[in-house]
């Protein structure tokens, strides 16, 4: 973020860019990972859910607070705001408790150190579903735009206002119920946000589906994060953290990729190709929730909850 501040060039910004994603590549798998640690097992999805849900949270204000502080300092201060706020994060880090690690084998870089087969499952679940949702926030306010519709941004408010209530909540019952009588609503919610998305043409038709993608990808994502960790030990959670965000980040590199490809070949108005884009990555969703059903008792035991939930 520094560099960002006083980067003059392409080339700077792209150097930046790297080191930002060496960080975050580091620090989101790190952090999951230390969360399920502190939650007793009974707990993980509901913890899970709220530990997701101030990432959630920040990522719907972080745009916006951005975006006003740069029309008014300016895109340098406000990266060097930024720095002073992850500097902030960074010493508060050294006041975590966490507990003491004793290496029992050499560290060593290897496929299976870096990905656990245990939670490829889940992975590509977050595949799936983060692919649809990588167009959101790359396409919801130019398309907010083209409808006519005027402060799009409260889209990302009523998701965020929404998230309040529903993680919790779905956290609570999937501990006590089991995962997937929250996981297969979550995505058929989830699927059924893009449908009202493709089809709205005013700001409360926007918002309407905010409340819906909320209570889909919402919810889909802790769940299946907590799934990472009941797949595997405790002392592989860290690598499952990592697997988890190698299907989140690819899903999130394709999503928009594909997206773009059916907007610019799609022989319609501007509006009604993003309308149709929206539509097609209904089918991503569709994979996810096939996928499970396919998965699910699989999924369930390993994660520890499958007679438990099956039976019920």
């Amino acid at each position: 973020y520094f560099i960002y501040s006083i980067s003059t060039s392409i080339p700077v910004i792209v150097a930046a860019r790297l080191i930002h994603g060496c960080g975050i590549g580091c620090v989101a798998p790190l952090c999951l990972a230390m969360a399920s640690d502190a939650l007793p097992d009974h707990l993980l999805s509901s913890g899970i859910g709220m530990f997701s849900l101030g990432q959630a949270v920040s990522q719907a204000i972080g745009p916006s607070v951005g975006l006003s502080l740069s029309r008014n300092i300016g895109y340098n201060n406000t990266f060097r705001i930024g720095a002073a706020v992850i500097s902030l994060a960074c010493v508060l880090a050294f006041f975590m408790k966490t507990p003491e690690f004793h290496r029992t084998s050499k560290y060593e870089i290897k496929l299976h150190k870096i990905v656990v087969k245990e939670a490829v499952l889940p992975a590509v679940l977050m595949f799936f579903l983060s692919m649809s949702y990588s167009c959101v926030n790359s396409f919801i306010a130019i398309y907010g735009g083209l409808r006519g519709v005027e402060n799009i941004g409260l889209y990302f408010t009523v998701y965020a206002v929404c998230l309040l209530v529903t993680r919790p909540f779905s956290g609570r019952i999937a501990d006590k119920y089991g995962i997937d009588k929250v996981l297969i609503p979550g995505i058929i919610g989830f699927a059924f946000s893009f449908f009202l998305v493709s089809r709205a043409e005013s700001l409360a038709g926007f918002l309407v589906s905010a409340v819906f993608s909320s209570c889909g990808y919402g919810i889909c994502q802790p769940m299946v994060q907590s799934l990472c960790m009941k797949c595997v030990p405790k002392e592989r959670r860290g690598a499952a953290g990592n697997t988890n965000y190698i299907g989140t980040d690819l899903g999130m590199l394709l999503g928009p990729t594909i997206g773009g490809m059916v907007i610019e070949r799609a022989a319609a108005p501007a509006a009604s190709a993003y309308s149709s884009m929206y539509c097609v990555m209904i089918l991503p969703m569709a994979a996810a929730f096939v996928f499970f059903l396919f998965n699910r008792k699989r999924l369930l035991q390993k994660s520890g909850r499958g007679k438990e939930s099956l039976s019920r």
